[in-house]
Order: structure tokens, then C-alpha cells, then sequence
């Protein structure tokens, strides 16, 4: 069997299907390669209804939800029937296991015998097809989810299997060696996406729907207010509101899109909407408070210089010499000139040194790019009990959660204010909670800031998720 892409996914077949293309297992595992609604739903073909269901104290997949049609994929039967649909979906797999490897620092440890196992980069894929990579970093040296990363890190005293017993150090063994050749970074690729499909779509991919075109009335255009770039006011507004007038175009029922995948730095969820009230209209209004910061990092591949240079002279002028009839890429080494500096190399002179290869490069910072994207306005915490269908973004993980509790009573310190002197005293606010750094407070850890009462934090969320306004 060919130690490629395609011999990697045909023994992953074998594995996990048992050779069967549309087998559904004990615990709901769909398919060629055993997908779960997470993964389905990771690579854009399933949209769960946010429950969890257990069967002999495992996740059970139930496949209540909707499928998005990626691919043709419009139903679980669907899914099942076609080799072409799960193939697509195995590749896609594979890359955004290798992505995710990269982003949790398991690349590093490729080479390295762990636990009796030579670690590859297919092995590392196949244990997170497995088992995922699970807890990335410990908290008071235990891992909470154990998985591929716990493997790693442990020297492969932590070897975590799967509900049918069979392990992530087995699994990086058995399926170590093959060139997957998919591996390098591939989001200059990956498309932009707006915040919501159009009505009848399931791709949020068509800026048509938005700004218009001559036989068709843009969805910014049938928007109440939040005008982009200037407000009702007449004022600058920076951002966008979608509401009931630019859903007559959009579907906005399934979550706002992230215009790109990234990484989740901060969000907040209100309980349930806070409202302001206003005493001379005897009214009170409800608004949202709740947020999702996410930071995007574009990065070009490494050999990305030398793409560059070869699509260049691709596409550069040909030009027709007696030397080159048929027309070539003109340069200063044309065929004579090679010629002659051959004939020059006379039988019997000293030979010429092979010339040693360039010591690799580093990266250009430059190659790389970090932004950030903030949704605003988002769905109460209310809004989803009331509705338990709607799917919950996956970054609500209480794993690695800290609470700022009762006992806490460090007072905020502000800063002056510019326009007095810089020796001055910083002023007090009677504003209690906790002055809150990474692990035990010494100068040497990192002030993340002031935290009031019952405030939460998370350590190492990420996601590629949908954020539901």
C-alpha cells in the first residue's frame, strides 16, 4: 500500500469502517472514517442541536440536527451511501487535524521516541482522529481530558484509548510514516466568509446578497439602522447591525459566521439581557452586552518565496532565439553561454567544488499576519434555554475554568489621569474582586488584570466556530 495521502486514508478505512462504507457503530460513529457530529460539524456538513448523549457512559451520537449540503450531503443517508462525499470529507479531516497539531506545538516532538513509539506527523493525525488532542495544558499537573497532547507531553505515561479500549500510543504507531503532503499551512485558501448565508444557502460566501446588484436589493440596504460607515445620526459607526429588515435576505437563525477561522480571546454571555430604562417615556428597553473577540493569523507557507518566483517566471515573456526556437523564458544564461563555460571545463583541470547549499532562511516576520474581529450584540444565555435546539458554540467548554469567589477582596487601582504628574499616588475606587495573574502571584507572572466577583476565565479556547446572535 502506498505510504501517501490516499494509502493513509484507505488504511484508516480499514481501521476504523472495517471496510464498510456506510457502518454506523455502537455508539453513532457514521462511515468510511468514523465521524462524529463534532467533526462533521467542524468541516461545515452538520449543524447539532447542542445536546450530549451518553450510551454506557460514552458520547453517543444521535444525528439530530441539520445537514448542510456541503458536497451534496443533505442527510445522514446521504452521507453514508457516498465513498466520493466521505473522501472529501477524510481530506478535509486530515488537514485541519494537521492544523490544529501545529497550533497546539505537537509538530515539535515529530522524530522523538515516546513511549516506544517514533513520532510522525501521520501518527500524531491518526491518535487525533482517535482520541483528539484533548487538554493542552494541565492544571496542577493533571489533564483533564487526556488525549494525544497528554501522550506527548508525559513521555507516554499518559496513553488514553478510545471506547473500544485501543490506544492514542497504539494508533501513533500503527499508522506512523505516510507523506500526507497536506500539512502545510493553508489559510491563504481558505475563503472569507460574510456573517450570514443568504436566504436559502447554507455558504456565507456571496458579498452579492449584501451590497446588491442591478436585480437584486442588497441586505445592508433594508437594514432598520447601523449604518456602515455613517449611522442614521449622521455619525461615524464602525459596524454593522443585522436585524429584521436584513433578514428578509439572509438567514440569521443559524449564528453569525467568523470571517475567518481563528482563535477565541475573549466573549461574554449575558445571563439574560440587561435593560436601561427611561423615566420620561415610563419605558425600558432590553439590550446585549454579550461579545466574541477572535484574533485571525494569516501565515504564507515557508517555501512561499520561491512559489512566488517560479509562478513569476511562468508567466514572464517568451522570447524566440536560433538557440530556442520554440520560444523560452529569456535569462542571462541563454543555451551558448552554458555551452561555453562547459567547454572551458577541459578534461584534466582541477574539478570545481560543488557549491554548498544556503543555511535555511528564518521567517520573515512580515510572512505572517494577526487581526482581529469583534461580533457584538450577541444571544443571552435565556435565549438559548428557551430554545434547546439552537446549536451552542463549542468554545462554551468549563474546562480549565477559574471563578472569581466571594472572599476576594482586592481593591482595583487606577491610573491618574494624564494631566497629573506620573509620581503621583494611583487612585482608589471602591471596587472589590480579585487582581488576578497566571498561577501563584510573584513579579515573575503576568498581571492578567482586575476582575470583579463571579467573573470566569478560561484557558487555551479556541475555536473555528459559529458565534449565535
Amino acid at each position: 500500500m502506498a505510504k501517501d495521502l490516499q494509502g493513509f486514508l484507505n488504511a484508516l478505512f480499514a481501521s476504523e469502517g472495517g471496510g464498510n462504507l456506510s457502518i454506523i457503530n455502537k455508539f453513532g460513529y457514521v462511515g468510511k472514517y468514523q465521524f462524529g457530529e463534532d467533526a462533521l460539524m467542524d468541516l461545515g456538513y452538520f449543524n447539532h442541536d447542542g445536546q450530549k448523549h451518553e450510551k454506557d457512559g460514552k458520547f453517543f451520537q444521535d444525528w439530530d440536527g441539520t445537514w448542510t449540503g456541503k458536497d451534496g450531503a443533505t442527510s445522514l443517508q446521504v452521507f453514508r451511501n457516498s465513498e466520493a462525499i466521505q473522501d472529501k470529507a477524510g481530506q478535509a479531516w486530515v488537514r485541519r487535524l494537521c492544523s490544529m497539531g501545529r497550533k497546539y506545538g505537537a509538530h515539535a516532538y515529530i522524530g522523538q521516541t515516546i513511549g516506544g513509539v517514533l513520532v510522525t506527523e501521520s501518527g500524531i493525525i491518526a491518535a487525533a482522529h482517535l482520541k483528539g488532542y484533548g487538554t493542552v495544558t494541565p492544571k496542577d499537573g493533571k489533564y483533564k481530558t487526556p488525549a494525544v497532547m497528554a501522550f506527548l507531553k508525559t513521555g507516554g505515561a499518559i496513553n488514553a484509548t478510545d471506547a473500544f479500549g485501543t490506544s492514542v500510543g497504539k494508533y501513533m504507531a500503527k499508522f506512523a510514516g505516510y507523506a500526507l503532503g497536506c500539512c502545510e499551512p493553508v489559510e491563504v485558501q481558505q475563503p472569507w466568509s460574510y456573517p450570514f448565508p443568504p436566504q436559502g444557502k447554507t455558504t456565507a460566501l456571496d458579498g452579492a446578497a449584501y451590497i446588491g446588484l442591478p436585480a437584486l436589493q442588497g441586505a445592508l440596504s433594508k437594514a432598520d439602522d447601523g449604518f456602515f460607515p455613517i449611522g442614521a445620526s449622521g455619525l461615524w459607526h464602525g459596524g454593522i447591525h443585522f436585524d429584521a429588515g436584513t433578514g428578509t435576505v439572509l438567514n440569521q437563525t443559524d449564528g453569525v459566521r467568523c470571517i475567518k477561522d481563528g482563535e477565541i480571546v475573549a466573549y461574554m454571555v449575558n445571563r439574560k439581557y440587561p435593560e436601561i430604562t427611561f423615566p420620561k417615556v415610563q419605558r425600558s428597553a432590553a439590550y446585549s452586552s454579550g461579545f466574541t473577540l477572535v484574533r485571525h493569523r494569516i501565515e504564507l507557507p515557508p517555501n512561499a518565496e520561491s512559489l512566488f518566483k517560479a509562478e513569476a517566471e511562468k508567466n514572464a515573456p517568451k522570447t524566440c532565439t536560433p538557440d530556442n526556437p520554440s520560444g523560452g523564458v529569456a535569462a542571462a544564461g541563454a543555451a551558448g553561454a552554458t555551452t561555453g563555460a562547459a567547454a572551458a571545463a577541459a578534461p584534466g583541470t582541477a574539478k570545481k567544488e560543488p557549491a554548498k547549499a544556503d543555511a535555511p532562511k528564518p521567517r520573515d516576520p512580515g510572512m505572517q499576519m494577526v487581526f482581529y474581529s469583534l461580533y457584538m450584540h450577541l444571544l443571552d444565555f435565556q435565549g438559548y434555554e428557551e430554545n434547546p435546539k439552537r446549536a451552542r458554540p463549542a468554545y462554551w467548554d468549563a474546562s480549565n475554568e477559574f471563578v472569581v469567589g466571594e472572599r476576594a477582596k482586592d481593591k482595583q487601582e487606577v491610573p491618574p489621569p494624564p494631566v497629573q504628574a506620573a509620581a503621583e499616588a494611583p487612585v482608589e475606587v471602591e471596587e472589590v474582586g480579585c487582581d488576578c495573574g497566571h498561577g501563584i502571584s510573584s513579579e515573575a507572572n503576568e498581571l492578567l488584570g482586575f476582575f470583579p466577583p463571579e467573573t470566569k476565565e478560561w484557558d487555551n479556547v479556541t475555536s473555528e466556530e459559529l458565534v449565535h446572535e
